[in-house]
């Protein structure tokens, strides 16, 4: 029987600490492994049998520990178990080259530092935005995505009979944001101001996007970079907790 499930499903049974990194690769039968881009793109159950996925953790320890707690009986998924093995670590550089931004080399030494110091960069960035609104709108506020003119939007409700929609489109925040790497997820969050969340498989892809928007020299962007500084720019944008950042379930 082959086991196939939503990679969501997995992603949600994963601890230990922040991830650098997750890569998706496809696996042989001798367990040669190849990249394929078009496992970041389905949101159909993965096969896995032919799937692997590759956890780069910032910390050995923390490595190690969800490795012990994968080993266990605890870890199961959906009730099936899957198989974990221990890599080799790997000093390589990281090449986000294919985006159409700005260009991000660093070295794992290097994203490390980033993860671990005073910027902690995360794969998660928020992004929050105020709301103009008259004093006889006040009241309990709520964020979605709600369908209008054919596609979805993100609203702010904040009563009953209004609503502030800034007519953004989830489908347009992921084209935008996907030009810097491969997305897990955009999601609205809940809060007083307008607010949606973006989610990166690589920690890269959020410390490129937020420094191009941060940055204040532009001689150096691309369209891209400029397009995305013309839309974000506006917003308050800081690095989110990684949802890996959470103890491993004690026995």
């Amino acid at each position: 029987m082959i086991m196939t499930i939503f990679m969501n499903h997995v992603r949600s049974r994963i601890y230990g600490g922040p991830l650098e990194k997750v890569e998706l690769v496809l696996r042989d039968q001798q367990r040669h492994f190849y990249n394929d881009d078009s496992l970041y793109q389905t949101e159909e159950r993965t096969d896995w049998s032919k799937v692997s996925v590759f956890l780069y953790f910032t910390c050995n320890e923390d490595a190690m520990s969800f490795y012990r707690y994968s080993k266990s009986d605890m870890f199961k998924v959906n009730g099936d178990s899957l198989n974990t093995l221990w890599m080799p670590d790997v000093d390589e550089d990281v090449d986000e080259g294919g985006n159409k931004g700005q260009q991000i080399q660093l070295g794992r030494r290097q994203l490390q530092q980033a993860m671990g110091g005073a910027e902690r960069a995360r794969r998660v960035l928020v992004f929050k935005r105020p709301i103009e609104e008259k004093a006889y709108n006040r009241g309990p506020r709520s964020h979605s995505f709600t369908r209008k003119n054919g596609h979805l939007s993100l609203v702010s409700e904040c009563h009953t009979t209004v609503k502030h929609n800034l007519d953004i489109d989830p489908k347009e925040i992921k084209r935008d944001f996907g030009e810097y790497g491969h997305l897990i997820e955009v999601f609205p969050i809940v809060s007083r101001k307008l607010s949606f969340g973006i989610h990166y498989y690589n920690v890269a892809s959020a410390i490129l996007v937020k420094r191009v928007l941060e940055n204040a020299t532009e001689e150096r962007f691309s369209a891209v970079d400029l397009e995305m500084r013309r839309k974000y720019g506006a917003w308050h944008v800081w690095y989110g907790r990684d949802p890996t950042e959470r103890a491993v379930p004690s026995p």
